[in-house]
């Protein structure tokens, strides 16, 4: 616990740093994995810790987010909605850059990530309750080839969110940024589709097979 609390505090001050103090300094002669500390394994080494923390004391954590997972859902959900406001403070109020209001590297961000972490565990875990039930068969299908596939949609999904972009274009300021809000689903729905799709195909017909990380055999020993 207190190795998983002072990993905590490390990430908290350094994501204080990158979003306060990292813009306003001159890093023309610093080390590159300073400059770009987004690619050191430092800016986000609470998330292996606390993998390795629920590793070790994985049925205790169980327990626990599971009894309380109605109110680790709502925690998630508020915290959500907080990063419309989030937004607005960064945009706003603090007047930043597109590129720092829209920085995954925030103190806020670190929170609502690992609630968010947590939730997709609880619901993993409500999923493993009820898998092996028949109404469920057909969803249970889908997500073991789903894990399969997950890191070819992880790989393709810039085709997608290409031709998604492709699209959006011509609508650039001709559909007011409301009507633009409510479709976001919409776009996570076509980019994770199209993605599963292509990452379909390649897991299927081969040789594409290994551009998803799934390389298949094509010519078998009798």
């Amino acid at each position: 616990v207190l190795i998983l609390v002072i990993s905590a505090l490390i990430q908290l001050f350094f994501l204080i740093w990158a979003k306060y103090i990292y813009p306003i300094q001159n890093h023309d002669n610093w080390p590159y994995l300073f400059r770009y500390y987004g690619n050191f394994v430092f800016s986000y080494q609470f998330y292996f810790i606390a993998g390795a923390f629920t590793s070790i004391h994985y049925q205790k954590i169980k327990h626990i987010f599971t009894t309380h997972r109605r109110i680790i859902y709502s925690i998630t959900g508020l915290l959500a909605l907080g990063t419309l406001g989030l937004y607005y403070i960064n945009e706003r109020i603090l007047k930043l850059s597109e590129h720092y209001t829209e920085l995954i590297h925030q103190p806020y961000l670190m929170v609502y990530a690992s609630m968010m972490i947590c939730s997709v565990l609880c619901i993993s875990w409500a999923y493993d309750q009820h898998r092996l039930e028949p109404r469920w068969s057909w969803f249970e299908q889908l997500v073991s080839i789903s894990s399969k596939l997950s890191f070819g949609v992880y790989l393709t999904q810039t085709v997608a969110l290409t031709f998604l972009l492709k699209f959006l274009e011509p609508l650039k300021g001709e559909l007011p940024n409301w009507l633009l809000l409510l479709g976001l689903p919409l776009g996570y729905i076509a980019v994770l589709g199209g993605s599963w799709l292509i990452s379909y195909f390649c897991y299927k017909v081969p040789p594409f097979g290994i551009l998803i990380g799934r390389p298949q055999k094509i010519f078998r020993k009798k």
